[in-house]
């Protein structure tokens, strides 16, 4: 399973192959490709993700600004994600469905989030 998804990847980021076509060469699902690169990854094939819009798909880095491009954008997602997982953290069980009635006359909810614990709360409309 592994190997056909490396079977279908080029080397170098100007070869980038999209889920949509890693899908269909190796009739697998996405969620399955995702394993296998995962698997691919840890045994050392540095396998490179590119979110640029239409320009976007997987491929093999080829030089070491390919790497360093891949594993920028993964230090942003990790970012991303732990801003999430923060967030959720701190959320509320019960409370927040008050949030929505408070303002009745407002097209947009008033909701209230926690900068961080040494602050105030701080309003996002």
């Amino acid at each position: 399973m592994d190997l056909a998804v490396l079977k279908c990847l080029h080397v170098g980021a100007t070869s980038k192959v999209t889920m949509k076509e890693l899908k269909l060469r190796t009739q697998m699902s996405q969620r399955a490709i995702y394993d296998a690169i995962e698997v691919l990854r840890a045994s050392g094939i540095p396998i490179m993700a590119s979110r640029q819009g239409n320009n976007g798909g997987y491929f093999i880095a080829e030089t070491e600004n390919e790497k360093q491009a891949g594993i920028a954008q993964y230090k942003k997602q990790i970012a991303t994600e732990q801003r999430n997982l923060k967030a959720l953290q701190q959320a509320e069980l019960s409370g927040w469905q008050m949030a929505l009635e408070d303002d009745k006359t407002s097209q947009k909810p008033k909701i209230i989030v926690a900068v961080d614990q040494a602050s105030d709360e701080e309003e996002i409309s």
